[in-house]
């Protein structure tokens, strides 16, 4: 059988990025005074941007518009995007290189 092609998701298969989520969700929470640990971020793991805004604003006072979770989610991504610059060799799993370069290998 002739491989074509080959599909990888980028988050945890090519890539560790959960920390960089974490620390976006922390720069975001920390800003709008919201409290953010692990804990809540574990229950962040899988589901949407909109459903991880509304996770995290369970224990606000403040009532936020949809709108304005719109804008945080917004924010929360803008800040994940920025910290992605900062990726290297270091995020990746071990094995990714070698399976890149052996798929590489016959074209």
């Amino acid at each position: 059988m002739d491989i074509e092609a080959v599909i990888f998701d980028l988050d945890g298969v090519l890539v560790h990025t959960d920390h960089h989520h974490y620390l976006a969700w922390k720069v975001l929470c920390d800003g709008e005074d919201i409290p953010f640990d692990e804990t809540i971020n574990d229950r962040l793991r899988g589901v949407s941007r909109m459903v991880c805004v509304n996770i995290i604003l369970e224990k606000t006072v403040r009532t936020y518009s949809q709108q304005e979770k719109i804008h945080l989610a917004e924010r929360k991504n803008g800040y994940y995007k920025e910290m992605l610059q900062s990726l290297s060799a270091a995020d990746l799993p071990s094995g990714v290189v070698e399976t890149l370069d052996q798929l590489r290998a016959p074209g």
